[in-house]
């Protein structure tokens, strides 16, 4: 049992940061079964700690899953209001950063995986659990384009893999989560493409591509004006063992700028020499074999053709440069 010496305030946050997930429920329950006004018993469930941190928040961020599991199945379970449910479920920070979005930035698969599927097997409304799994914070970005530029490939494929299965998500809205943009409109793929995160990349792309998902003209000239070469490789990589349309791959290949030029000809344009070479060997490899594979018709997954607006011809994303197509 809980140490009755220990008190109802400051417990379940610091059982949260640890992940002592028996104690969690049993806190969950003895907040719940205490005859409190309403409002502190929902302040005690949030558990926010001095710097604004909820439980549930820094118990995603530091990867707990089991207290995750336990504290969100205790939620869920429980007579609160439904808004007040929806609010603790969220568990966002002072600075509005969601829980789910905490995990996902820390790279914490298993959390995010727990989080993801705790959700959707929930009676919370449909609309809720979009909200809930997009992981918006202020509208700036989402906790998938967070872990696509920092690299954590494994929450990335966490994540895509939990939305891919689910059998709650329409259609509409499954690409609507996995296409995320920032807020200047910038594809997520794109990004990661630019800063050069080969794994993450490369996980996001032979998701979708052996996913039942459409997608269209993935813009590998984001990583050619970089020069990540590594990147680029993964990415021919993962079109080419495909089951892709043999004119599909060419396409995807040998897809253009505004100006007219080629992956490969804007390669050789900034003097990147070996990836001109290993796109070249890819699109020649395509011609001389025509394999088999289904036809795919077109939106936004792989778009990253999005180009900067504004005066300048780049655009900044943290410290990274990001080139105008």
């Amino acid at each position: 049992m809980v140490d009755k010496e220990l008190p109802l305030e400051g417990g379940l946050w610091y059982c949260s940061y640890f992940g002592f997930a028996e104690y969690i429920g049993q806190y969950l329950q003895k907040v719940l079964n205490q005859h409190l006004e309403y409002k502190d018993k929902v302040d005690l469930l949030a558990a926010k700690g001095k710097d604004g941190r909820p439980g549930l928040y820094v118990a995603l961020e530091n990867g707990h899953d089991k207290a995750v599991s336990v504290y969100i199945e205790a939620i869920l379970k429980s007579e609160l209001k439904y808004d007040d449910k929806i609010a603790l479920l969220a568990a966002k920070s002072n600075d509005g950063r969601p829980g789910l979005y905490a995990a996902l930035v820390k790279g914490h698969d298993k959390a995010v995986s727990v989080y993801i599927e705790a959700i959707l097997k929930s009676e919370l409304k449909y609309d809720d659990k979009i909200a809930l799994l997009a992981a918006k914070w202020k509208n700036f970005s989402s906790g998938l384009y967070e872990a696509l530029v920092t690299g954590y490939d494994k929450a990335v494929s966490a994540y895509i893999e939990a939305i891919l299965k689910s059998e709650t998500l329409k259609y509409k809205d499954k690409i609507a989560l996995l296409a995320e943009k920032t807020k200047d409109g910038l594809p997520v793929l794109y990004v990661a493409l630019v800063c050069g995160y080969d794994k993450a990349v490369i996980v996001y792309i032979e998701a979708i591509l052996n996913s039942e998902l459409k997608y269209d003209d993935p813009g590998l000239r984001a990583a050619l004006e970089d020069g990540h070469d590594k990147v680029v490789s993964v990415y021919i990589e993962a079109i080419l063992k495909s089951e892709l349309k043999y004119d599909d791959k060419i396409a995807l290949l040998e897809t253009t700028n505004r100006f007219g030029l080629t992956a490969y000809d804007t390669a050789l344009k900034r003097g990147f020499i070996d990836i001109a070479n290993t796109l070249k060997n890819a699109i020649n490899k395509l011609k001389n074999i025509k394999p088999k594979g289904k036809s795919i018709n077109q939106n936004r997954f792989f778009n990253t053709g999005t180009r900067a607006t504004g005066n300048g011809n780049e655009r900044k994303l943290e410290d990274k440069t990001i080139p105008a197509l």
